[in-house]
This record gives C-alpha cells, structure tokens and sequence, in this order.
C-alpha cells in the first residue's frame, strides 16, 4: 500500500491548491477586455502614488486608498504594466481562497469539503472584474478580520488570541479605506457576535485595537501633511450624501411601485413554498414558536435577494434558506441547539444580509456582491448535512445540494467571467475577439474588446500611450482611460482620481467644484502642461467637457494647435509664462 502523506504535508498541498487556482483564474480572465471607467482607477492611483503624490494633499478619492497605495508596491516591484496590476488581483485572491479555507474550518468543516467550497469561492471574489477594485478589496479584508477573528475564538493560547483580536481593528481599518462598505458591516457583524454572546474581554480588546489603529492613522496623516478639509469633504461627505440619496431611492413610492410590480410576483411562490415548510418542519417538532421567527427572518432574506441579487442566486440563497430552516428545527427537537451551531448560523445569515445590504447601498452588479455564497454553502453543509449524534442527513439531499451549488458557480463563471460580461461586453463582442490579439508597451497584458461604449480601441490606447511617452511636458486627460498616465510615464495632473459628479467631484456651479478647478490649472502650471487629450466630450458616469468652465476658458486662451492620435484629440498648448 502506499504511503499515505502526513497531515501537515497534506495540508500544505491544499493550500497551494487554494492559493494556484485563485490566482490563475485572475491572472488569466483579468486580461480579457477593458472597461476604463473602472479598470484604470486603481492603476492611475497606484502610479500617483508611486510617483510620490499623497491622498487628499495631491489628489482626492472617496475610496481606494489602500488598493493604490499596494498597487505602487507591485508597480515599484515588478515595473509599470498591465501584467503587474493583474498580479495584484491574482495575489489576493489566491490568499483569499486560503482564508475561505481558515473560516470555513473555523466552522468545522471537514478539510475535503473545506477545500472544495474554498476553491469555489475564488470564482467570485475578483474573477468578474479582474483588476484590483475598491470594494474587492474592502471584502478582502472583512474576510481576513473574520477568520482572525473565529481562530481568537478557538485558540487556547491567550497570548496569540490577544494578537488575533488586537490585529482585527487594524484590518478592518485598511478594508474601511478601501471602501466604506462593506467593511462597515463587517465591523458590526464581529460587534454584534461578541455583544450578543457577551464576550466583554473579546470587546475590550477589540476597543483597544481600534484605538491604536486610529491613532496610528491619525500619525501617518500628519506625517503626509494631508488636507483635512480636502480628507472631510471627499471621503465622508460625498461618500455620505451619496449612500443617503440611495437609502432614500430605496425607500421612495417608486421603488415600492416597482418593487410590488417586478418583485413581488417572484417572491411570493418562493416565501410560500419556504412558509409551507417552515410550517411542514414546525409542525413536526415541540418548539415552535422560535422556529417561526426564524421563518420569517429566513423568508426576509428570500426577499430581500430577489429584489438585489440574479436569479440563480437567489434559488441558491433560498435552498440554503429552506435547507437551514429544516435543520434548525430538528436540532431544536433532538436538543442539540449548541452555541457552536449558533454562532454557525448567526454567521451564515450576516454574511447574506452584508452580501444584499452591499447591493443595495453602491448600486453595483449584484454579481459583484456575492463573494460570501460559496463560504455560505460550506458552512450550510456543516450545519445541515454532517453527521453528528443521532443526526444523520439523507445522501439524496447532500448530493442534491452539492450539484447545486456546482451548478451555480459553473452559470456565474460562464456567464459572468468566460464572457466578462461584468466589463459591460456583448457575448458577440467577446467572441469577435482573437485571443493573443493585443499591442507592445505596458499594456501589452491587455487583450479584448474594450466596452462597447467607448469609441478607442486597445490598439488606439496603445499608440495614444506610446506618442504621448515621446512628447514634451506633460499632458492632461478628460475621459475615463486615465491608465495613459502611467503607461506614458507622465504625471497625473488631475486633482480628483476619477471623474464622476456626486462621487469624487461636487456638482458643477458649486463652490467646492469652482475650488477644485483652481487646484487643476494650479496642476497645469506645477506640471507644465502642454497638450490636452480628450477621450469624449462626456464621461460613463455623466461628466461633460463643457462643465469645467475654468479649464476652457483656460485652454481656450492657449490653444496652438488641434490634432488627433487615432480617435483621441489633441490640444497642443503654448507656454505659459507666468
């Protein structure tokens, strides 16, 4: 017989698994077309970085903070290109099917199935967009938190359990500057485990660890100089006023108009057939009335899915629902309702209301907010369909489910990854597309369609990039590929990372736009502009040329000479003197 590898060995296999296919599936797909209103963010915030410009004293960002500053790691490391941006994304999420790994065998899940549901949930993390993005990133790290957080809980080493938790604030802090949401849920879901079980030593040290981490931010601010009214308006007004206009869309008459119209006849048969077994399950068991209210909670969630998330995933959602329900009231009949399971399923339905409340709050594909359904899934079949006691699942239901959530992870990746259809392209598109079709430079990486509402082409960009590199002074950009800065080694000279009204810029007319006009032409002036670059007149996210007053009133009085480098114009500038 052969011998048979030691566990750790085993385990280290597993983890190399994990950490190969995650990065892989990123490093391959995430060269696959290109949406520039979201994929040159975080390349042009890295090389800001990199090229010594400080958030909120250089330039402003409502979020993505931390992506870029890691991105000017990888840039300084492995040079300036699109292969080293996607690298970033594979990195993490290889790390990330490694933390899937850690939580779900936090929650006892056995290491086959822990690696299989693991390696799931590389398919969803950042596959669909393929680059390092602010809110991949922000989930990123409330995953880490949450698996430091569930080993604190089973280590029995005090000391390593005060590092787990002190390290917990810190983490979510990094995700917050990535984005606000979801970290912020993340950071009430750990709050709300700890208070609800009453773990006030748990609490105390995740206080102090805020405490430090706050006020080694606030240190690192200082040391940078930022602008503190710059850092208030950027990254908590608009960001504030923004997720207010949403809550209050969701909440307005015509939402519910629509939500009546579109939602309800879906929702309806599925809250019935989960109400028929709640009272099918219920009724074969002597504590009802917990189970019911349990009901209702798991038939809100249905609910809530339908209306945020695809279909596939809210059957998915609503079998995990049903499957849950059943199991919660035969372990209340045999007794067996433990903390540990408890704890297993408080956290099974936060990370499904983080998942709809992300959805719900940014206004983003709902594909983009379902990283938790894998790690869902695993934890569902260690709570449902594991032997334990006298409790034994029937193998039809294990395979049933297990197809299932095959089924739906082969529809998310063909759909949604194969076709980058997260990137806005037509399947015609995609397939029109000769793979290996791509250009020389540093976006030599990037191959396939660019969305088909820009007018350039990868090849355009290509040379637009290479002419720009060859010219004089430095140039400024109006349109969303704002990747031509770095790919042209020529500084970002735009004050705001991206363009978008109500998001990183205030709204034309008002006072702190007019302010940000200033620090532009300031930029002009610092950086000694000499062409402008127009991608289109009006951005993806309902910017117009014709906003910027002051700007044209500028370029209006310098103006040389107008030229075109493939579909881009170009405005030559003369020198101005003062």
């Amino acid at each position: 017989m052969p011998l048979a590898l030691p566990s750790r060995i085993r385990l280290i296999l597993a983890l190399v698994f994990l950490f190969v296919i995650g990065g892989a599936l990123v490093f391959w797909y995430g060269r696959i077309g290109f949406l520039p209103s979201n994929q040159s963010i975080i390349f042009d915030g890295g090389w800001r970085i990199l090229s010594g410009q400080i958030p909120f004293r250089d330039f402003t960002l409502p979020s993505g903070i931390v992506p870029s500053a890691m991105q000017a790691v990888f840039f300084d490391l492995c040079g300036i290109s699109w292969s080293s941006y996607v690298l970033h994304a594979a990195l993490l999420n290889g790390i990330f099917g490694i933390v899937a790994f850690a939580i779900l065998r936090a929650f006892e899940v056995s290491r086959v199935w822990a690696v299989i549901y693991a390696a799931l949930s590389t398919f969803y993390l950042f596959v669909p967009q393929g680059v390092p993005y602010m809110e991949q990133h922000s989930f990123f790290f409330g995953f880490v938190t949450l698996a430091c957080y569930l080993r604190s809980e089973r280590v029995s080493n005090a000391n390593i359990r005060v590092v787990l938790l002190v390290t917990i604030p810190p983490l979510l802090l990094l995700g917050y500057l990535s984005k606000q949401i979801p970290a912020a849920f993340f950071a009430l879901l750990i709050f709300a485990d700890g208070l609800s079980r009453r773990k006030w030593q748990t609490l105390l040290w995740l206080t102090v660890g805020t405490v430090f981490s706050l006020l080694g931010l606030l240190i690192l601010a200082f040391a940078y100089r930022i602008d503190w009214r710059l850092f208030y308006f950027y990254f908590f007004t608009l960001p504030g006023s923004l997720g207010f206009d949403r809550l209050l869309t969701l909440l307005s008459r015509r939402q519910f108009i629509a939500f009546g119209r579109d939602v309800l006849p879906l929702a309806l048969p599925i809250i019935a057939v989960t109400g028929i077994a709640a009272w099918y399950f219920v009724k074969r068991t002597s504590a009802g009335r917990i189970p019911w209210t349990v009901a209702l909670t798991f038939s809100l969630c249905i609910l809530l899915a339908i209306a945020s998330l695809a279909i596939w995933h809210v059957v998915t959602i609503a079998m995990i629902e049903v499957v849950l329900l059943n199991h919660f009231c035969k372990v209340r009949r045999n007794g067996l309702a433990t903390p540990p399971r408890s704890q297993r399923i408080f956290f099974l339905q936060g990370l499904i209301v983080i998942g709809i409340l992300f959805v719900a709050f940014t206004n983003m594909l709902p594909e983009n907010g379902i990283p938790f359904v894998m790690i869902c899934a695993g934890i569902l079949h260690r709570i449902a369909l594991t032997r334990e006691g006298s409790y034994r699942p029937h193998p039809f239901l294990i395979a049933v489910f297990v197809l299932l959530v095959l089924a739906d992870t082969a529809v998310f990746h063909v759909r949604l990854n194969m076709s980058r259809a997260a990137l806005f392209l037509t399947s015609e598109e995609f397939q029109a597309q000769a793979p290996g079709q791509n250009t020389q430079g540093p976006l030599a990486a990037m191959y396939g369609p660019v969305y088909r509402g820009y007018r350039f082409s990868v090849q355009d960009l290509a040379e637009l990039t290479d002419s720009l590199r060859r010219m004089d002074g430095a140039f400024w950009y109006f349109g969303d590929a704002s990747v031509v800065y770095g790919a042209a080694r020529k500084p970002s000279v735009d004050p705001a990372l991206w363009y978008h009204h109500g998001v990183t810029l205030a709204q034309p007319g008002s006072a702190e736009f007019l302010n940000y006009e200033r620090r532009l032409l300031q930029n002009f002036r610092r950086y000694a502009v000499r062409q402008i670059v127009i991608e289109d007149t009006l951005t993806k996210s309902g910017c117009r040329l014709s906003d910027f007053g002051l700007v044209n009133d500028y370029i209006a009085r310098h103006s040389h000479v107008t030229s075109s480098i493939s579909t881009f114009r170009v405005i030559e500038l003369s020198v101005d003197k003062r």
